[in-house]
């Protein structure tokens, strides 16, 4: 994770320019900081709040727009690595392994690089590993305490980008292709499941439907399940139907 954080540090200290979007975040999270929530996303109404969030609360303690959002980004580049292991040790048992797989998250060049930049997509991966490590974990120990875990990081991300919210619909369709898998031990495996999904969903709404709640009335139009998922799935289907 040191290894991880030096890089992140060192590309910050050469690259100096921003993405036409990170300008834009910038300016929304300073909004948001110095004339409140109301008109604060007039920018983009659609575009979620927790990376918004954080950008203001550096600006309203006094830091850089700017440097709060590299800031979060290099430290979600590094959390990245501890994800990346807790995914490897989940899937193969090996301590090597699943170090390898770290190694390979901290030097990755492109994972250097969205980690240094004032961008939602560090934040959002970090988020979405952490929360199919601990749905990996939940999966073999079944603690309720890390399928709830999952729920809450599966909020966050989607509190980050909305893609996150296809995390917690992606748990349900996990467990038919186990129960289907597992059919000698079909009773075992729902009651093992099905609790521990309801729960992980609990948590994802208390973590995110509150937010949207929030920002009613403001000039946001974030939705914890964006529309345009759905417009693009029946796109894909109307493709595929096409093809046939």
């Amino acid at each position: 994770m040191l290894f991880a954080f030096a890089l992140r540090i060192g590309r910050c200290l050469v690259v100096t320019h921003m993405d036409k979007d990170s300008v834009m975040y910038i300016g929304v999270g300073k909004k948001l900081a110095h004339d409140g929530i109301k008109t604060a996303f007039e920018r983009n109404p659609r575009i979620p709040p927790l990376y918004i969030f954080t950008i203001a609360c550096g600006e309203y303690m006094g830091i850089d727009g700017e440097t709060a959002g590299r800031a979060v980004s290099v430290l979600a580049g590094t959390l990245l690595t501890l994800a990346g292991f807790m995914v490897g040790w989940s899937l193969f048992k090996n301590a090597n392994l699943a170090l390898i797989s770290a190694f390979l998250i901290a030097v990755h060049p492109f994972l250097i690089v969205i980690s240094e930049d004032v961008m939602r997509d560090s934040l959002f991966d970090t988020l979405i590993a952490f929360s199919l490590a601990f749905a990996l974990m939940g999966s073999e120990k079944g603690k309720f305490w890390q399928w709830g875990l999952s729920g809450l990081f599966a909020g966050l991300a989607t509190l980050t980008r909305s893609e996150g919210s296809v995390m917690i619909l992606a748990i349900p369709i996990w467990i038919i292709v186990d129960l289907f898998v597992k059919r000698s031990e079909f009773k075992k495996t729902l009651f093992k499941f099905i609790p521990s999904f309801f729960f992980a969903l609990l948590i994802f709404c208390l973590c995110t439907f509150p937010v949207e709640y929030i920002l009613k009335g403001t000039a946001s139009k974030w939705m914890v399940f964006d529309t345009r998922i759905f417009g693009y799935l029946k796109s894909v289907a109307g493709i595929e139907k096409n093809k046939k």
